[in-house]
């Protein structure tokens, strides 16, 4: 895989969930002209990831971290789609970063069990503002566990969570400890998401066996 790929995909990952926009207290048009000098867009990926190769008048430490995150993103990308993951969960991992995923999934396990009905979510989504009302018209009695605050524990738990339902876009709920869906979609029959759900009539039932009506 070319560094082309790299520096236009991977690079922006790392860079904007890392918050390391400016490099060395250089603005953003400064880095870019840095990185254009150093043309990094047209290094091989082998001679991007080996620092020796770049002018140690260039880098400053910042910017060797920000290079290192980069190289660690890669490689858990390259891993997720080699375990055969899609490109959405793949991204997801990549920004999740490393982690101890025993307890990341002891974390998860342990908010599932703590509520009948369990949303995963980020606040400012449309789709789990919908879902949140359409429990909420119900009369549901819900647990909400956002994923957002803080970012950096909610993307592990969201990479995890996605491993796990086969789907990591949000919200992701969980009535009685199953997986339903999000507001309107899902991975099968049996968690079609809340809308279908209440068109087959199985959510009511499902949410007052669950003991959240």
């Amino acid at each position: 895989m070319k560094s082309r790929f790299l520096f236009h995909v991977v690079f922006p990952l790392v860079m904007g969930t890392t918050g390391a926009f400016v490099v060395n207290n250089r603005p953003p048009s400064l880095v870019r002209l840095q990185a254009q000098r150093m043309s990094l867009p047209e290094f091989d990926s082998k001679t991007l990831f080996d620092m020796s190769s770049i002018d140690s008048s260039v880098p400053s430490e910042a910017f060797k971290g920000a290079m290192k995150n980069m190289q660690t993103t890669y490689r858990i990308f390259q891993d997720a789609l080699s375990a055969g993951y899609d490109l959405k969960l793949c991204i997801a991992c990549a920004i999740a970063g490393e982690y101890n995923v025993e307890e990341v999934r002891a974390q998860i396990s342990d908010h599932i069990a703590s509520h009948p009905c369990v949303l995963f979510t980020w606040e400012q989504s449309p789709s789990c503002q919908k879902a949140v009302k359409y429990l909420d018209v119900a009369g549901a009695d819900y647990k909400i566990v956002y994923l957002d605050k803080p970012w950096s524990e909610g993307n592990k738990m969201r990479a995890e969570l996605a491993k796990t339902v086969g789907k990591s876009s949000v919200p992701i709920i969980f009535i009685d400890g199953d997986y339903v869906g999000g507001y309107d979609s899902g991975v099968g029959k049996d968690s079609p998401g809340l809308v279908d759900m209440a068109f087959q009539g199985t959510l009511r039932s499902k949410l007052e066996i669950a003991g959240a009506l």
